[in-house]
């Protein structure tokens, strides 16, 4: 049932995106770029981020801004409303949420791996008055990806350099988790982008 359920999310999202198609999108919006951007390599020697994300590293954009090799479907302004992706045995769906400027503020993940049910995660992003983005707060969600939050872990940024396109290129980060309620820091590292434009 639960299949079902999901399949019928996936027509729908791809009914709605073929009815409201917009002429230009905002994919990179997701990804935290601005610009003509063709493709971003994230770097870093996290041990968090190799082991959650190890295949999420680099992405690739079509000209008129839509993400390649991806399953996100769009509003009718063109902004990402969310993506699925199937990553060996896993299956990701992701909800983006914006606030008043477009800038994500939130991404809902809802995660199953093989034969484990389902994991929802929040990771909420807060920004500084010069737009960077300061925080991500990392929480789990009930199964299905309603309720109540429990902080899990964050995420601080600092020390940004750019390119001439006004795109971070490199930041440092503190990792930081919650034990009994106390957040204890586990990992000072270096994150570096890659990027590269179209003509």
């Amino acid at each position: 049932m639960k299949k079902l359920r999901i399949l019928a999310a996936l027509v729908m999202s791809l009914l709605f995106t073929t009815a409201f198609a917009a002429t230009e999108y905002y994919g990179r919006v997701a990804y935290g770029l601005k610009g003509n951007v063709k493709k971003m390599k994230r770097k870093s020697d996290s041990k968090f981020l190799k082991y959650i994300f190890p295949k999420m590293s680099k992405v690739g954009f079509t000209n008129d801004g839509r993400v390649k090799k991806s399953f996100m479907y769009y509003d009718a302004d063109g902004y990402p409303l969310g993506l699925s992706s199937v990553l060996g045995e896993m299956y990701i769906m992701i909800d983006i949420r914006y606030d008043e400027m477009k800038r994500p503020v939130e991404q809902i993940s809802k995660t199953r791996h093989g034969l484990h049910g389902p994991t929802s995660m929040s990771y909420k992003n807060q920004y500084s008055s010069s737009g960077e983005v300061e925080k991500c707060v990392i929480s789990t969600l009930p199964d299905d990806g309603d309720g109540v939050a429990t902080p899990f872990a964050e995420l601080d940024y600092d020390g940004y350099k750019y390119d001439a396109a006004g795109n971070w290129i490199e930041r440092s980060v503190v990792f930081s988790f919650y034990e009994n309620g106390e957040l204890v820091e586990d990992d000072r590292y270096v994150e570096t982008r890659e990027i590269e434009y179209y003509p």
